[in-house]
């Protein structure tokens, strides 16, 4: 059996970034345990907050933890950046780490797109109907109105 998550490509890419995080974890000279801990932390939050969304069923739900696992990915550059800059990274380690996150933070930020900008795309006007207090979309051009008014 697949789980949803699993089905992600960007999943998977975050549990390789996982290990390469945990590579450069191990080799730290003592007394960086702080910045040993935030990386740990942050890369198993990406996967944990994709995972969490890819179960999700609401749209609102699952872009909230998406956009936390994208938050996650820049977090850990950060990070990256700091060791580099203290010369704890070499070069190419720092690369390839910022290109596995530079690819994994592209998926959370427009997935899935909210409503407005589905409707968009597909030619809609996006119309908040008060009434369910859901969304619905109509043809650009037509008169929108609450279904509770008259027209």
């Amino acid at each position: 059996m697949v789980l949803d998550h699993e089905r992600l490509d960007v999943y998977r890419l975050a549990l390789d970034f996982l290990v390469f995080a945990h590579q450069v974890i191990e080799t730290l000279p003592r007394g960086r345990s702080h910045l040993c801990d935030q990386l740990t932390r942050a890369s198993i939050s990406i996967v944990l907050n994709l995972a969490e969304g890819a179960g999700k069923h609401s749209k609102a739900d699952k872009r909230r933890y998406y956009v936390s696992a994208r938050g996650s990915a820049t977090e850990s550059a950060a990070l990256l950046d700091v060791l580099s800059r203290l010369a704890l990274l070499d070069e190419a380690a720092h690369k390839t780490g910022k290109e596995m996150l530079v690819r994994v933070g592209k998926f959370p930020a427009n997935w899935p797109p909210p409503d407005r900008v589905r409707a968009r795309a597909r030619g809609h006007a996006y119309v908040p109907d008060q009434k369910l207090g859901t969304h619905r979309s109509a043809r650009r051009g037509a008169l929108h109105m609450p279904s509770r008014c008259a027209p």
